[in-house]
């Protein structure tokens, strides 16, 4: 494939999950929902929410985007007002056509000129995968 292709649904079913506890699942990318989200039940009146996407739905900074949204809607909520109104955001589309718009060369050139200083490509070693703590993943996120 010469470039890359981006598949979008008109519409998705989307089923809020239950569970008593976690369990593992993997996502298919050729099956929509390439999302999850479950509710556990924790005892006590107390519940998590677990968010489980595919990695190549959203990326790191539109997670950022994302759960700071969620983390206004969610406070909003506990205080008893209002969510806050959210300006129109630029569509992926419109940004994919800013990028095209840009000078390739002119983008080349000054890369090369920034990361010039460094002769060979930056040794990127595997190191042991950090053990989180029992019941949190890694990239997972807590309110309160």
């Amino acid at each position: 494939m010469p470039e890359p292709v981006q598949a979008v649904s008109r519409s998705v079913p989307f089923e809020l999950e239950r569970h008593e506890s976690g369990g593992e699942r993997g996502f298919d990318l050729g099956r929509a929902p390439l999302m999850r989200v479950a509710v556990m039940e924790l005892g006590e009146g107390r519940q998590r929410v677990v968010w489980s996407m595919h990695h190549v739905l959203l990326d790191g900074w539109s997670t950022a985007m994302v759960l700071e949204e969620l983390s206004e809607v969610y406070g909003a909520l506990l205080e008893g007002r209002r969510a806050p109104e959210r300006g129109r955001r630029r569509r992926f589309r419109e940004h994919v056509g800013w990028v095209r718009a840009q000078d390739g060369e002119r983008a080349r050139e000054y890369w090369r000129g920034l990361l010039g200083r460094w002769g060979r490509p930056t040794s990127c070693r595997r190191t042991a995968v950090r053990r989180e703590p029992r019941g949190r993943r890694p990239g997972s996120s807590r309110w309160s």
